[in-house]
């Protein structure tokens, strides 16, 4: 069993002589061999002082299912 872990990051950039915000959103989506480390990473980024980062699901894949 394959666990995938999406973790997207958020980031406004405010231009104050323009008034203009722009918005960046990047998203990874990590394996994971194990359960428990899974839920560590998602832990791991959850806890940061970024609050803009987050750690926003867990799936679970089925390695050894056929096509």
């Amino acid at each position: 069993m394959k666990y995938k872990v999406l973790i997207t990051t958020q980031l406004a950039v405010h231009d104050p002589m323009n008034r203009l915000c722009s918005l960046a959103v990047h998203t990874v989506v990590t394996d994971f061999d194990n359960k428990q480390d899974a839920l560590a990473a998602i832990k791991i980024v959850n806890s940061g002082n970024r609050q803009a980062q987050q750690a926003v699901a867990l799936f679970a894949e089925d390695s050894s299912a056929e096509a």
